[in-house]
């Protein structure tokens, strides 16, 4: 069974990114991108590299409640019609994040073959959001969410239409709205396809056209009868972290894993961090960029180093883990084209910026875990920090130190892990033997030595050392080019 999975984004490049390497050869991904935020070439080059990517546009702008949602739709079902055959099509956004295992999602999809997902509710006369198809919302016209002066405008045409009387008219049969986002049959999208002229006719000026003509022109027809009334995405209709529907950020994640859902939205590159990082452990994936189990190092460099602006936070999911794995590249002289003396400091200064605007100061995707990799690396490629960031890290390391000497024992979970690895790191950097036998003793009893380093536990879809970078330097210490003692402590 194939996939299509359908992308309409403006903003979250770097986590689209990330996506895009989650899934698996049975899914072919198709990109509109609004034209007002165009991807660079390199970003461009980025997704089409992945060999998941049939497609990026950049024809549409796409203001907020507009047709150009619309627009954006049909264009990328008409692009991945050409494409091939497809069974299923799935519509998403840069603001979606997958949450079921790949295997899982095709599945449910296998057994429930014959059966579209999508959210609709009746609409009548009465109703309260009847006004979004009655009058002309010129949303294209006005981008209300980006001008006050176009915001303005928009309220006094609207006002207009409704001191005239002036109404247009409204879609024979049955109203309908539901989501926006849906999972949909081939026949369903192709009927879709076959009435684009009723869908410009009765819903270009309306407002939120992209939560009405889906369902409309599907519950009246013949198809209706394979629709179930669900969406399979999880979205939590209140407003946090500055937007309705919310957000999503940790404190979702029990809601997530106990629905029965394929998607989560709406996700921030920022606010989300932690969120997607616990997804991509709970829902781990063993999928390369090039759709290649067993890479050579040179491809996981290559994937590193693609990978590593989309997970910007943390020691385990981002840019933390890419510069150890990159440092001990360097430091055996791998791929010197690509990882270079430039490329360290340039990830080096990449750690140092997010330490400095991260909030989390958690082990996994926080300051705690980022300071350790860039202490690790600097063993490695010295770099000139702002004496002011040199103080705060030894102030940092010097009461981590009297913590451990005074009381090792009653240490537990991240602080504990944490500790280990900065202990270590400076003893091999120090000259205290009494140091470095109190972290020779505190290694030798982390339970985090004991774990087992199983390639298959490691993600593809991330930069950090739970990902890619960790594979990078499993397959390093695979061929004798590093001691495993020298960097899964870090683990």
């Amino acid at each position: 069974m194939r996939h299509a999975i359908l992308i309409i984004g403006h903003k979250n490049f770097h986590h689209v990114l990330g996506e895009v390497a989650r899934y698996d050869a049975d899914f072919t991904i198709f990109i509109h991108w609004d034209k007002r935020h165009p991807l660079s070439r390199d970003q461009r080059e980025a997704l089409l590299s992945t060999g998941r990517v049939a497609y990026i546009g950049e024809e549409l702008c796409v203001n907020w409640a507009s047709y150009g949602i619309v627009r954006a739709t049909l264009l990328l079902c008409e692009k991945a019609f050409e494409y091939g055959m497809f069974d299923y099509f799935h519509l998403i956004s840069d603001a979606d994040v997958l949450t079921a295992d790949v295997r899982k999602f095709k599945t449910f999809f296998v057994q429930n073959n014959g059966r579209s997902f999508l959210h609709y509710a009746p609409l009548n006369e009465t109703s309260e959001g009847i006004y979004k198809l009655k009058y002309f919302h010129r949303m294209e016209k006005y981008n209300i969410r980006g001008s006050q002066e176009d915001k303005v405008k928009y309220h006094e045409d609207l006002k207009s239409q409704q001191d005239a009387g002036c109404e247009r008219e409204l879609p024979p049969g049955k109203l309908y709205w539901g989501s926006a986002w849906w999972s949909l049959r081939h026949d369903c999208v192709k009927y879709l396809l076959e009435q684009k002229v009723f869908i410009e006719r009765y819903f270009v000026d309306t407002l939120f056209p992209d939560e009405h003509f889906v369902q409309v022109v599907i519950m009246n027809s013949p198809l209706a009868k394979t629709v179930e009334n669900r969406h399979l995405r999880y979205i939590s209709w209140i407003y946090r972290n500055g937007n309705s529907p919310a957000v999503l950020d940790r404190s979702d994640l029990p809601s997530i894993m106990t629905g029965n859902y394929f998607y989560a939205r709406k996700i921030d590159e920022k606010i989300s961090r932690e969120l997607v990082g616990m997804l991509n452990i709970v829902y781990p994936h063993n999928f390369s960029l090039n759709g290649v189990e067993c890479m050579s190092l040179r491809e996981v460099i290559i994937n590193v180093l693609q990978l590593v602006d989309g997970f910007p936070g943390g020691l385990m999911y981002g840019v933390g883990g890419a510069l150890v794995f990159l440092s001990q590249c360097y430091k055996a002289g791998l791929e010197p084209t690509l990882v270079n003396l430039s490329c360290i400091r340039k990830v080096q200064n990449k750690v140092f910026e997010e330490i400095r605007s991260v909030r989390d100061e958690s082990w996994q995707t926080g300051s705690l875990g980022l300071r350790v990799a860039l202490k690790y690396s600097e063993n490695i490629v010295p770099i000139v920090l702002p004496l002011e960031f040199e103080e705060s890290l030894s102030d940092m390391e010097e009461t981590v130190v009297n913590r451990v000497l005074n009381s090792a024992e009653s240490l537990e979970g991240e602080e504990q892990k944490y500790c280990f690895a900065l202990l270590q790191t400076l003893a091999n950097t120090r000259s205290s033997d009494v140091l470095s036998q109190v972290v020779l003793a505190a290694i030798g009893t982390s339970p985090i030595l004991k774990m087992s380093l199983d390639e298959k536990n490691i993600s593809h879809a991330h930069a950090g050392l739970l990902g890619v970078s960790g594979l990078g330097l499993l397959k390093m210490t695979q061929k004798g080019l590093l001691s495993s003692r020298e960097w899964t402590y870090l683990l």
